[in-house]
């Protein structure tokens, strides 16, 4: 494997809290202890990447010193979220993008015109497939701000792709995989290994509740008190302290994944130590 002879800057954007997290030129890159800013909240009816964007600007020095690649990922509450059929006829990257583009509007309506789109090419079967939409003035404000710092933006991820990725060897394809942020929740099921649903939500302060809540949901929707009661769901929550021994107990259907990333993976926290 060749070194990476351009230092990279891990970016995690969120509305409570921006860290960014130094990684060292070189055959062994070792990443430095990142530092977090709070967010103020958003006034007057704006996007709340707003002031998330103003935090990274302060944390970002202006005089260009970092000279690196960017990566950067994104809070679940700046991301939607929509599964895209696979459809053999389509075969052009536009044609996936021309499907997202209309689930996107018949979900959200015209706001969706004027998203940056995505949709995900992860080889895990031959469902539907992941597409995640973002405010274009988003990435444009955060194209604009790498470029005054000195920084190329090299990636960019929603937590979900990210936590997806970095867990991907360890998930169920019969399960599910639980993201907890302050205020959001957002749960993803897998059936032989196929995205199969993804909700994104705001919560409250009680996420356990928000979770139960979302599942009797689904239950009714299935029309059977029994469906999914066994499916595994696999919680990454890092802004939140490791469960105890207790609540493992209480809630023996969720399996807690470590709040810390591998140091291989890249992935950038989106909040404060966990």
């Amino acid at each position: 494997m060749s070194p990476s002879f351009r230092n990279q800057i891990r970016i995690g954007l969120a509305p409570h809290r921006v860290t960014v997290g130094r990684v060292a030129r070189g055959w062994r890159p070792l990443p430095a202890e990142p530092e977090e800013r709070p967010c103020l909240p958003a006034v007057n009816g704006e996007p709340a990447w707003r002031p998330a964007l103003a935090a990274l600007a302060a944390l970002l020095p202006e005089n260009g010193a970092y000279d690196a690649d960017a990566a950067v990922v994104l809070s679940n509450h700046f991301v939607r979220y929509a599964l895209v059929p696979l459809h053999d006829q389509l075969v052009r990257p536009a044609d996936d993008l021309a499907l997202a583009r209309h689930e996107f509007l018949q979900a959200y309506g015209p706001a969706a015109r004027d998203w940056v789109l995505q949709v995900s090419d992860d080889g895990r079967g031959r469902g539907a497939r992941l597409a995640c939409a973002i405010d274009g003035t988003l990435l444009e404000a955060l194209r604009a701000l790498c470029g005054a710092r000195k920084l190329a933006l090299l990636t960019l991820q929603p937590f979900l792709m990210s936590a997806f990725n970095q867990w991907r060897a360890q998930l169920d394809p019969d399960g599910g995989l639980v993201l907890v942020e302050p205020g959001r929740l957002c749960v993803a099921h897998f059936h032989a290994g196929n995205w199969t649903a993804v909700s994104n939500r705001r919560i409250g302060s009680d996420w356990l509740q928000a979770l139960a809540t979302l599942r009797d949901r689904e239950r009714l929707l299935a029309g059977s008190a029994s469906t999914g009661d066994a499916r595994a769901l696999q919680v990454y929550a890092p802004d939140f302290p490791a469960p105890s021994a207790a609540l493992r107990k209480q809630h023996p259907q969720l399996i807690w994944l470590p709040a810390n990333a591998p140091a291989d993976t890249g992935a950038a926290r989106t909040g404060s130590g966990g």
